[in-house]
């Protein structure tokens, strides 16, 4: 039950909003082999990405607002801290980015499951947890199946753990099993909806855009 709900209106992290989903709409019409890339199609696995896409689409198509020819907008969630919160909100996510090297790569993680961002809130002093709810541009978004700590029988890691977002897309996608962030790692086969949680990975900071801060105990 929330406790404390705050709308957030930030006129300079609304035009760097707008801005990155128009200059990202050019991209893709006018180059779209450079930025808005399909080889997932190819890789291994093209069957499990393929399915952790369709989810990500069904979940967009569920807002009336997205327009099929534009960058999608989807509401998401982040669990944070009473220290992170209200710096995000006045400055945006980029100053979270670097913060943490994630198991599916160095940026800015969300949800759309509140249970799954609750694992990741920080209680303050008063017992209560912060929440963000944000609209955020995933852009051509790659399906990450890969295990964070897979080598493939090398030194190498072959995951996306700390990396950077892979060329040709904006964001990196994943479902996994929710109910452990400690072991979070992607789902294979079937996907169960009950216990399954999304990942998405955001790589710039207007890319998100916070609209309201929420505390529940």
């Amino acid at each position: 039950m929330a406790t404390k709900v705050f709308a957030i209106s930030n006129d300079k992290l609304l035009t760097n909003f707008e801005n990155y989903r128009d200059t990202l709409y050019a991209k893709h019409r006018a180059n779209p082999g450079l930025f808005k890339k399909e080889d997932w199609m190819t890789m291994p696995e093209a069957q499990q990405r393929m399915e952790f896409i369709a989810w990500l689409y069904t979940f967009s198509d569920r807002f009336g607002w997205n327009d099929k020819s534009k960058p999608r907008v989807v509401p998401m969630l982040q669990g944070t801290s009473e220290s992170a919160v209200w710096q995000i909100c006045q400055q945006g996510f980029e100053v979270v980015g670097t913060l943490d090297e994630g198991f599916y790569g160095a940026g800015v993680y969300f949800t759309s499951k509140l249970g799954y961002a609750d694992k990741y809130a920080k209680s303050g002093a008063d017992g209560s947890k912060p929440f963000i709810v944000s609209m955020v541009i995933p852009g051509n978004s790659f399906p990450v199946v890969e295990h964070p700590f897979a080598t493939n029988g090398s030194s190498n890691p072959s995951g996306y753990k700390g990396k950077a977002c892979r060329n040709g897309y904006q964001s990196h996608f994943t479902l996994v099993d929710g109910r452990d962030i400690n072991t979070a790692f992607p789902l294979r086969g079937h996907i169960d909806p009950a216990p399954a949680a999304d990942e998405l990975v955001t790589f710039e900071g207007a890319q998100a855009l916070p609209l309201f801060v929420f505390y529940t105990k």
